[in-house]
């Protein structure tokens, strides 16, 4: 299945000159003025402003015990919890 594009209109200024020569590049090239600017844009960026890695959910591990089999676990690590509870309400010492 391919990808939706959302392409997004805008209003650019440039010297008369350098549209005169995107358009008769874009003519020579047989593609539109849009896809010559946007080809441009994209390049300039890739070594203008490098991609930076996509930020992850933000909440992503806020649950983290840190304990990679908690799942397995859930009853032992359970048992051992309310024990140290146990122990907290009697005051003893761990």
């Amino acid at each position: 299945m391919g990808q939706t594009v959302l392409m997004e209109r805008a209003t650019i200024r440039a010297e008369g000159s350098v549209l005169r020569r995107a358009r008769q590049f874009a003519r020579e090239e047989g593609t539109t003025l849009s896809s010559v600017v946007t080809e441009a844009l994209e390049q300039f960026l890739a070594t203008r402003l490098p991609e930076r890695p996509r930020k992850g959910f933000p909440y992503e591990g806020l649950g983290d015990s840190g304990l990679g089999d908690a799942s397995e676990r859930i009853d032992e690590l359970f048992a051992e919890g309310m024990e140290e509870d146990r122990k907290s309400w009697r005051g003893d010492p761990s």
